[in-house]
């Protein structure tokens, strides 16, 4: 009985550290929506910002909208922040226009 108790407990202890080694525990992710100044919505120019914004550290995802010429970044705010990716952008070749809105 004292033998199936235990491996209980370390089938379940070995969970646990594989789940805590896998991912963070808290995840903090947030998103930043911005219009960038874009020559033009074509599919080339959207291809160049996506990699622009996901070659800067800690970008997760990226969402581009040629139409409207926002762009929604989704980052690890443990690994950059919003004037970061403004100045990776800028950087790039694709300045913001106004303020970036925070969305989560």
């Amino acid at each position: 009985m004292k033998q199936r108790g235990h491996s209980l407990a370390v089938l379940l202890m070995s969970v646990v550290f594989l789940l805590i080694g896998s991912q963070p525990l808290f995840a903090a992710e947030k998103m930043v929506r911005m219009v960038v100044a874009m020559e033009c919505g074509c599919p080339g120019t959207i291809n160049r910002l996506d990699s622009a914004a996901k070659s800067i550290p800690g970008v997760l995802e990226c969402d581009v909208n040629g139409f409207t010429r926002e762009v929604t970044v989704k980052f690890d705010d443990a690994k950059t922040n919003v004037e970061k990716i403004v100045e990776g952008l800028t950087k790039r070749f694709f300045p913001i226009e106004g303020q970036p809105e925070i969305i989560k």
